[in-house]
């Protein structure tokens, strides 16, 4: 199932629902990779990760500038990705005015000390900031979508040291035509 969301203004509506302290485990990482959509191009630098234990969701954010230490203790104490951008320039101020960022939200079952893509239960794609400014592309993603997506994946929920990623979306999106991405953490 796909659906496509528009948030504007829904930012401001979020901070007032999440809670300061949700007990979770965040960390910054080097990241490689390219977000592209016909001429629009966008090199990623780096990603913010965050495992949510209660959920049992490991989320990772894919962003165009070099995210820090901070940017991932703001993500651990207020569980929103958009706090990363706060500040951060565009990496094309000609065509967008805020940095636009990918976030993935992966959902597993059981609790474990190491997970891999095939403990993929389902995963939340946002595309946020790309077509417009305050815009959310939201895509749903299967566990069978994943297979064939996540050419590496491996981590451990305690600390998130050992983060494995690699995921490549060359499959056409009725959202969003041409899109596509590929992105890694701990090399490809």
């Amino acid at each position: 199932m796909r659906m496509r969301l528009v948030a504007v203004g829904l930012i401001a509506v979020l901070c007032l629902f999440v809670p300061a302290a949700y007990g979770q485990v965040a960390a910054r990482y080097a990241a490689t990779g390219q977000v592209s959509q016909d001429k629009a191009k966008m090199a990623i630098q780096s990603a913010v990760a965050r495992w949510d234990a209660n959920e049992k969701v490991l989320e990772i954010g894919l962003f165009p500038f070099d995210a820090t230490d901070e940017d991932a203790d703001k993500v651990a104490k207020v569980p929103v990705m958009f706090n990363v951008t706060d500040g951060k320039p565009s990496p094309d101020p000609a065509r967008w005015n805020d940095p636009p960022y990918l976030t993935f939200a992966f959902r597993f079952g059981d609790i474990r000390e190491t997970y891999t893509a095939g403990d993929v239960g389902g995963c939340t794609l946002n595309i946020v900031n790309w077509e417009k400014k305050n815009s959310t592309t939201v895509l749903f993603l299967s566990a069978g979508d994943m297979k064939g997506m996540l050419k590496k994946f491996t981590f451990s929920p305690g600390t998130l040291k050992d983060l494995k990623f690699h995921v490549k979306g060359d499959k056409e999106y009725e959202e969003l035509k041409g899109f596509r991405y590929e992105a890694a953490i701990g090399g490809k």
